[in-house]
């Protein structure tokens, strides 16, 4: 049940990620920004208006980087809480705990 969740949660972090990087480069900045490819400039600003346009993708900005502070502090959490599954164990640590460790011999004077 548990990886069922963290998996709906991974999903809801990918789409809220990839809305604000949407968000982001439709703002027009300095360079125009990809509203400009997508006839943001000239006539492209009279549906919403040039104010109103910003203000939209402004505060659409802003809740999207909120949703995505808060779902990478969720899964940041919820990660440290996992069970460990022995699919995990790294390929080092499974042949160590397999392997004796035999102590180390001292070095020997060499013969004269």
């Amino acid at each position: 049940m548990f990886g069922f969740i963290f998996g709906i949660l991974i999903g809801l972090h990918v789409l809220i990620s990839i809305g604000l990087i949407v968000v982001v480069l439709l703002q027009s900045g300095k360079g125009g920004g990809l509203s400009g490819v997508l006839g943001g400039g000239g006539g492209g600003n009279s549906f919403m208006g040039t104010r109103g346009a910003a203000d939209f993708l402004g505060k659409a900005t802003t809740w999207f980087a909120v949703l995505f502070f808060v779902s990478c502090f969720t899964l940041a959490i919820l990660s440290g809480h996992r069970t460990e599954d022995t699919s995990n164990i790294s390929i080092i640590k499974a042949t160590q705990d397999e392997m004796p460790i035999s102590p180390i011999k001292p070095l020997q004077p060499a013969p004269e």
